[in-house]
């Protein structure tokens, strides 16, 4: 009996001794951690052992470029260690909790990029923490949280021209294929922004009127309506001079291109004109005053004159011509800018005084009103379903079917909205007003953020947006009047699915709906 004590007790010791000493006794056999259950572990020679003393996380650092931007990646590093078996190390963001990412060990570390874009954000800009977790073998953890900073999305914003008095005032925005920002100023002069906020050239001088209204990047190089009555042509060659191709004798309130890259104006003396082997071609002068810019369906014209709405085209021999017997007639003036729907239909928003119209008129020139939204203060979109989004003066926007049934009406927005831009993503409509902010609704029309981008009450113009080849996020760029161009991390793209997703339609603003829209 003595003997078979002495053996056991020298078992025991032996096991003892390879769990380390003091450690609890052996709760059965095992292959692996989880068939030990909670608190233990699968020690060396396949053994439960128990374990209540968590990992040690020494240090845990996060760090991210100055400005931390929207589209940067988040450096994560952890020196940790276990008395027993360390078995992992995650990371997870307070933007989405439930999200955990696995550190990997490299030189003594355990590190992490985590690229903020795979990360919902919706916020214009708001701090960002970080919580590093280690887990050893019997699932005991130990965490530590670190804040990234205040991540944004605005990744520059410029000075249109630095020192300038009077500050110049500049229009809207067209892009060009390689994302430069091209646009006119109260200063008559024209101006290129590359992505990086950097000159692209030097500002051109166009005529002798100010650029209020949109550029248009053709394929000859930019077409600018200038206050000063004239349409001239900025080569894309800045060895080249600019060419006054057009004089309307009134102020140009826009261009739009029919579907060969051929310019047609709009004048606000009441008269369309095209552009035709150098040639100026001109329609009748109207009675009525031209508002706003008109718009192209491929080789159709449609503009505003007054209340009255024309279709033109060139014949063969290039001279303008009507394609309908009569212009349609509105109940008021078109004071905002219209928008083509998949079917071809041109959408007329109007201002009745105290309320709106969404008026859709047919190919052949057949009015119907479609909606009574509110009063329009911009130009509407067209979304892939085929809804048409209104920006109302009540600082609203308004979403209409192709019945004419109000789908949703937003909040009241900071600023009265001008038009948006049909986004893909959660950021399903982004949209700027008229007294500096940006702001971001999801496709049930609901706010998901909002900030004071220029300062209280300088209004901005509506976006364009710049999206580089297979990227998941774009630059959206807004001018301002106080005198600068933001540029702005947009998640997704513009939808390219939506017949009219933006104002102009698309980046370039040729305000033609057979314009193919880029794809990232």
């Amino acid at each position: 009996m003595r003997r078979l004590v002495v053996k056991l007790g020298a078992v025991l010791a032996v096991a003892l001794g390879a769990a380390g000493c003091g450690s609890p006794a052996p709760r059965g056999r095992c292959a692996v951690d989880a068939e030990c259950g909670a608190g233990s572990y699968c020690a060396a020679g396949g053994v439960c052992w128990a374990d209540a003393t968590p990992p040690v996380l020494d240090t845990v650092t996060v760090s991210c470029p100055a400005p931390c931007l929207r589209d940067s990646t988040l450096a994560v590093a952890a020196w940790a260690h276990d008395d027993a078996r360390l078995v992992a190390v995650t990371a997870r963001l307070d933007l989405a909790p439930g999200v955990t990412v696995p550190l990997v060990l490299q030189g003594g570390a355990w590190r992490a990029d985590l690229p903020l874009m795979n990360w919902p954000f919706a916020a214009f800009e708001r701090t960002v923490e970080v919580t590093v977790e280690a887990r050893d073998g019997a699932g005991n953890t130990s965490s530590a949280s670190r804040s990234a900073g205040l991540v944004t999305r605005l990744r520059w914003a410029v000075e249109v021209a630095p020192g300038a008095s009077p500050v110049p005032v500049p229009g809207a925005v067209a892009v060009d294929a390689q994302g430069t920002a091209i646009f006119g100023a109260s200063d008559a002069r024209l101006y290129f922004v590359k992505p990086d906020g950097s000159a692209q050239r030097a500002p051109v001088a166009v005529g002798a009127g100010a650029l209020t209204a949109p550029v248009v990047v053709g394929s000859a190089g930019v077409w600018v309506p200038s206050d000063d009555g004239k349409v001239y042509r900025v080569p894309g060659d800045p060895l080249l001079p600019v060419e006054m191709v057009c004089d309307t004798g009134a102020a140009v309130k826009g261009v739009a291109l029919l579907g060969g890259g051929t310019p047609f104006a709009a004048s606000s003396m009441g008269v369309f004109m095209s552009v035709v082997s150098g040639s100026c071609r001109s329609t009748t002068v109207y009675p009525g005053t031209i508002f706003v810019p008109g718009v192209c369906s491929g080789d159709k014209y449609l503009g505003a004159e007054g209340s009255n709405i024309h279709s033109i085209s060139l014949n063969p021999g290039g001279f303008v011509v009507e394609n309908w017997p009569a212009p349609t007639h509105a109940s008021s003036p078109v004071s905002v800018p219209m928008a083509i729907r998949s079917t071809g239909e041109v959408l007329v928003p109007l201002d009745l005084g105290t309320a709106g119209a969404l008026l859709s008129i047919s190919p052949d020139g057949t009015p119907t009103t479609l909606a009574p939204p509110d009063v329009p203060s911009d130009g509407p979109v067209v979304l892939a379903n085929n809804d048409v989004v209104i920006p109302e003066k009540g600082k609203t926007l308004s979403a209409w079917t192709s019945a004419g049934a109000l789908r949703w009406r937003s909040v009241a927005l900071p600023g009265t909205p001008l038009t948006p831009l049909s986004m893909t993503g959660a950021d399903a409509l982004v949209v700027a007003d008229t007294r500096g902010n940006l702001s971001a609704l999801d496709a049930a029309g609901s706010l998901r953020w909002t900030t004071q981008l220029s300062p209280a009450a300088i209004p901005l113009r509506a976006p364009n947006l710049f999206t580089p080849a297979g990227a998941d996020r774009s630059t959206g760029y807004l001018t301002a009047a106080n005198g600068k161009l933001y540029a702005v991390i947009l998640d997704g793209h513009l939808d390219g699915s939506a017949p009219w997703p933006k104002s102009a339609h698309d980046p370039r603003n040729t305000g033609n709906s057979a314009t193919p829209l880029p794809t990232p």
